[in-house]
């Protein structure tokens, strides 16, 4: 099977602006990391924060950095000037059918090894956004025991036990997402043209099923505690007073808090569209995880409902043109 892809368009957005936001993003984050080495403000917070600004550059660099090498070796599969309608005769029922291929038109093709790249750093995007969420978690929840139990956390929640934590989420997401990189494999010709071979079975379940059942059921998760943890920030910072000439948190704690709030508002919203995704894709496969073939099974449903509807359509315009030609 020939490797393609989706074009990124306009050009304005994808090409220029996304890459320059990019290396915005990238550059800001580099800062942002090597600004928390310093030992008078370093905290098991701020290590979390070194982790995420990590996990947030590289995604950042994974999802656009290369996307301007990568438009110089597209090539569009269809034809230029073809028509964006066919329109084909059914003997059957004696009757034009008209079918759209403007969808076909944005397909594009790219050259290996270029292929073999923008594959690898579009799995690496979703599993360092993966880690970014939860490091962001995990800092919402350190947040709340810091608060609700300080002088616990201070005595339990050490920077090694932070490290750990990081170095734990990065584990756990490459667990989940290195498989889906070797569902296919991919392959050139003589013209350097890239093919992508037969998924495999057990791995093609994994990818169309229970990773998708698996990130929703995590983000739901994830965006239940960030929400929790920023209503339980809002509230300490709220109720907390002055008593008598003295604050019962800090300003440093005060910035802190309201930085991490910051941070996981930020990411709840943007998070947002993407649970509706997933959920949407929990929702349709959740009660056929015993069918072997579920993409196709789906596929066929939809095309089998929308072929229906057509079909009613048709019946219902004859039956009332026949009524109309009777009177």
């Amino acid at each position: 099977m020939l490797f393609t892809l989706y074009a990124r368009v306009p050009f304005g957005l994808n090409i220029v602006a996304g890459p320059t936001l990019c290396y915005i993003s990238t550059v800001m984050n580099i800062i942002v990391f090597l600004t928390l080495f310093d030992k008078k403000i370093r905290t098991p917070s701020t290590i979390l924060m070194q982790g995420l600004a990590v996990a947030d550059g590289i995604t950042a660099l994974c999802t656009y950095g290369m996307e301007p090498i990568f438009n110089l070796f597209y090539e569009n599969i269809g034809e230029r000037g073809s028509p964006s309608v066919v329109t084909t005769y059914s003997y059957t029922h004696e009757y034009e059918i008209e079918i759209s291929i403007e969808e076909t038109q944005n397909l594009v093709d790219l050259k290996y090894p270029y292929c073999v790249v923008h594959y690898c750093l579009s799995h690496l995007a979703d599993n360092f956004h993966l880690v970014s969420v939860l490091l962001t978690t995990s800092l919402g929840i350190q947040k709340i025991l810091a608060l609700a139990l300080p002088i616990w956390t201070r005595i339990n929640i050490t920077n090694r036990k932070s490290v750990i934590v990081c170095c734990s989420c990065f584990l756990f997401s490459m667990a989940l997402n290195i498989p889906r990189m070797f569902v296919v494999s991919i392959r050139s010709d003589t013209e350097d043209t890239c093919f992508v071979t037969k998924p495999s079975k057990t791995i093609e379940r994994y990818v169309l099923t229970i990773y998708p059942i698996l990130f929703a059921i995590l983000l739901t998760l994830a965006i239940s505690v960030m929400i929790s943890s920023a209503c339980y920030i809002v509230f300490i910072l709220c109720s907390r007073k002055n008593v008598r000439g003295h604050a019962k948190i800090s300003n440093c704690e005060k910035k802190s808090c309201v930085l991490i709030l910051s941070v996981m508002c930020i990411f709840v919203l943007s998070e947002l569209p993407r649970l509706v995704i997933y959920g949407t894709v929990f929702k349709t496969f959740i009660y056929d995880t015993s069918n072997d073939n579920i993409a196709s099974y789906k596929v066929g449903k939809e095309i089998e409902y929308e072929m229906l509807g057509c079909y009613q359509r048709i019946e219902e315009e004859f039956i009332s043109e026949w009524n109309i030609k009777r009177r």
